[in-house]
């Protein structure tokens, strides 16, 4: 019988994602449940260039959305 290796990590509860297109947001969300089975839910904060997102599990970080958002205020592009 072959043994199974396993290591543990830690998930992060929330975590920045900038990509090129915001429809990415969608296929990220997707394929971390699928492959990862982690429940994921994200909220776009902005954009200059790259549209950035925060995905999170659990309560929503609002503080911290609303203090990325506040940086994009100014310089908003997309």
């Amino acid at each position: 019988m072959n043994k199974v290796s396993t290591k543990k990590v830690e998930v992060p509860t929330s975590f920045c994602f900038f990509a090129d297109d915001y429809h990415e947001f969608k296929n990220i969300q997707y394929y971390l449940k699928k492959y990862l089975k982690l429940n994921y839910s994200f909220e776009e904060v902005g954009c200059n260039g790259s549209y950035e997102a925060v995905f999170y599990i659990g309560r929503k970080p609002k503080k911290l959305i609303q203090d990325i958002k506040k940086t994009y205020k100014e310089s908003e592009e997309c």
